[in-house]
């Protein structure tokens, strides 16, 4: 499963053709880790693209190393952590790219993950706020994982879900019910294409541009929840 993203410079306005209030400029990176603040797109009477930390925090959690960055899309009608109210916090992370590895033998090859032409998408995930104390608060958020379809390559057993932009409204939007929710993120379709990469992607501190560098051809699949 994922566990470092690319995100690249985009204009949020122009992928989703809304009007988004932004708290300061997204944050960037080219082998971005768990733990770290990101940029997440969320609607709260409006859309807005606000920093919360990687790594899902809700306020009864003791700890937080434990902090899960990636949900199963089965877990979230099952499990106390998110059923109660996960269909209410929808978020989506604008990346250009996210990184798998598959075992080959004794070593496991990276892989970078992204669209034609290294153009935006976004991954589904749920926010919450944890609140340390009466002034003091923050958002974290974790992304949302299927099985991976069998039209995708056999990198991963998993694989995040990347909604298309059609879909965007529809999985923020409040009145959107739990069973539509779940229902878009088991339909959503996206072009992407997958290409090896270098072991440098293996250590978080190499975050150069160089890691996404490719060692082959790329390979398209459409995924799907």
């Amino acid at each position: 499963m994922t566990g470092r993203v690319i995100i690249t410079p985009y204009n949020i306005e122009l992928e989703t053709k809304q009007t988004v209030q932004c708290d300061g400029y997204p944050v960037t990176g080219f082998n971005v880790a768990p733990g770290q603040p990101l940029s997440i797109l969320r609607y709260q009477q409006h859309y807005e693209l606000i920093r919360a930390l990687w790594g899902f925090t809700p306020q009864w959690l003791k700890d937080l190393k434990r902090a899960p960055y990636i949900v199963r899309m089965e877990s979230l009608e099952s499990s106390p952590m998110y059923k109660e109210n996960w269909s209410q916090t929808p978020c989506l992370l604008p990346v250009t790219g996210y990184y798998l590895w598959k075992p080959i033998q004794k070593i496991k090859q990276p892989f970078a993950i992204r669209r034609p032409e290294n153009r935006p998408f976004f991954l589904a995930g749920i926010w919450t706020r944890y609140r340390v104390d009466r002034l003091t608060s923050y958002d974290s958020f974790a992304l949302i994982s299927c099985p991976a379809p069998q039209s995708a390559p056999s990198l991963s057993e998993r694989l995040p879900i990347a909604l298309a932009a059609d879909h965007i409204t529809t999985w923020l939007a409040p009145e959107t019910s739990a069973a539509d929710a779940l229902q878009l993120l088991q339909t959503s379709r996206v072009d992407l294409e997958c290409y090896p990469v270098s072991a440098l992607v293996n250590s978080p501190h190499n975050t150069s541009i160089e890691v996404t560098h490719s060692l082959g051809q790329r390979q398209r699949f459409v995924t799907s929840g």
